[in-house]
Formats: C-alpha cells, sequence, structure tokens
C-alpha cells in the first residue's frame, strides 16, 4: 500500500513533533497546506511553512518507498517552482524508507563540458538508518516512524502503539495508530499487526477515509471505463467519493462494497445484496 498518505497524515496530526527528523528544530510551523506549484510540475508530496530566528521558508518534503529515476529532476523542478512563487527560501528534504542510499547524495547537477556550472543539493533522511529506541524515547507524533526504524520490530511497535494511547489526545490518536499499521505493512503481515495495534481505533482514522477515498476513485475509473452501458458506474463513484458520511468515516455499507469489488469480484453479485440488506454494524 502506497504510504504517501500515510506520511502526509502524520506531518499534518503532529507537524511540530517530526521537526527533529527533518532539522527544523527550533522553528514554529506556521502552515501545512499544501499549495499547487502551477505550471506543469505536480503537486508537491507536503510543504511546512515554517519560522525560524524571524525568516520564515518552506520545508519541502517527499516521501519515497525507494529512489526512482526521474526523482532528481521532479524535485528540483517543485523546489524551482515553490521558490519562484511564494518568494521564501524552499528546503527540500528526501525521506526514503528502504535502501540504497543515493551513493554522491541527492542533487541536481548543471555541468558544461565536463565542468559542473551549478548544483543543488537535496537533504535525504534514511528511516531505515533511524534508531527505534531513539523514536520511543521522542515526540509523540514521531511514534509511528518506529514501523520503519532500525530494531523496529513488533515488541517496538506495540510499546509505540501504548504511548500514542497515553499521550496523544483522543482526536488524534486513531490517525498515528492507522499511520503506524501501513508503515508496519512493510515488515509484517496485516494480521500480525492488529494482533498487536488492534482494530477498533484505527477505524476511526482520516487516514482510512482518504484511503477508501482514493481506492473509490482509482476503481470507480476501471468501472466507467468497462460498465458504461449500465449507466450506473457515474453515480457510484460521485457517491463513494462524498460519502455518506457517520461521524466522519465513509458509511460502513459503502466501505464494504468498495473492498469486496476491489478484493473479491468474483463474489461481488451476491456480497452486494448481504452488505446492503444487513443493519447489523459490528457485522
Amino acid at each position: 500500500m502506497d504510504a504517501d498518505i500515510a506520511f502526509k497524515v502524520l506531518f499534518r496530526t503532529r507537524p511540530r513533533d517530526l521537526l527533529g527528523l527533518t532539522g527544523d528544530q527550533g522553528a514554529r510551523v506556521l502552515s501545512t497546506r499544501v499549495p499547487e506549484v502551477q505550471q506543469r510540475a505536480r503537486r508537491p508530496d507536503f510543504v511546512l511553512t515554517l519560522r525560524r530566528r524571524g525568516q520564515v521558508y518552506l520545508r519541502h518534503l517527499e516521501f519515497q518507498d525507494h529512489l526512482r529515476r526521474g526523482l532528481v529532476e521532479r524535485t528540483f523542478a517543485q523546489n524551482c517552482m515553490l521558490s519562484l512563487q511564494y518568494r521564501v527560501p524552499v528546503v527540500t528534504t528526501v525521506i526514503l524508507m528502504q535502501p540504497p542510499v543515493p551513493k554522491r547524495g541527492l542533487a541536481y547537477r548543471v555541468v558544461l563540458a565536463g565542468r559542473e556550472m551549478n548544483v543543488w543539493h537535496f537533504e535525504v533522511v534514511c528511516l531505515w538508518e533511524v534508531d527505534a529506541s531513539r523514536l520511543l524515547q521522542g515526540a509523540p507524533g514521531a511514534l509511528p516512524l518506529v514501523a520503519v526504524a532500525k530494531d523496529g520490530d513488533l515488541g517496538a511497535l506495540r510499546k509505540a502503539a501504548t504511548r500514542i494511547r497515553a499521550e496523544v489526545p483522543e482526536e488524534q490518536r486513531a490517525d498515528l495508530l492507522a499511520t503506524l499499521c501501513v508503515l508496519g505493512e512493510r515488515r509484517y503481515t496485516r494480521d500480525a499487526l492488529l494482533r498487536v495495534l488492534g482494530r477498533e481505533e484505527m477505524m476511526q482514522s482520516s487516514l482510512v477515509r482518504e484511503m477508501v477515498e482514493e481506492m473509490a476513485e482509482e476503481m470507480a475509473e476501471k468501472m466507467a471505463e468497462k460498465s458504461r452501458a449500465e449507466g450506473r458506474a457515474e453515480g457510484l463513484v460521485k457517491g463513494l467519493v462524498k460519502g455518506r458520511a457517520e461521524g466522519g468515516l465513509l458509511a460502513n455499507r459503502d466501505l464494504c462494497a468498495v473492498l469486496v469489488r476491489r478484493y473479491h469480484p468474483a463474489l461481488a453479485s451476491r456480497a452486494l445484496r448481504n452488505i446492503e440488506a444487513c443493519t447489523d454494524v459490528k457485522r
């Protein structure tokens, strides 16, 4: 599962707790609104507006599972567009979850006739090199990163979950626990994680809602292409994406229907009838 949404929810929920990870200790978080970058560059993963020693600047974050071709060029383009558009310094950090480490660091270089004319350096955080024990002793907002840190075993995840439940306000707790679970799926099965972390609280997370909505949009596009003749795909998509909200979550029936269509299409015709007829929320 793509961890981008998990990181976005984490940085949006507890940005101040994560400033040590990006080297922004002592800065004041002014905004977590991710701006639209004009022209052709795609939307950045995340942007923090910070003030330190009286100066406002942007911390541009890119979340990557591993190094990918085109990352440097894309990151450079976004950095430049943010700088030109907002007229403040922009510092870029790429957060990597898996090896390898960039051999020469991460930088966009302009070379003419073998001579390096200009170079833009981007900071890199390798999460697998961060000690889980250090995270467990730090700010609670960084505890979900234990799942991808060095020595982040199930025991460490259990300790992280215990601290989150003890120290994080109720309105933020579900998002941090869900992020811990999503990131942990890179090392452990979901069943193993749910035995350690529990299920009930995580289902109240905005992370779950965002993932379901993204899944619904993706599924709906495919359905619309294959089922235009039925005339129902577009209406189903709009209903799922808008979400019939119950306490901030998509209705349980909608969530179940999305998962059945996504993962068990062969059973959909029978299962969807049962889902629609069910009135037991827990079931």
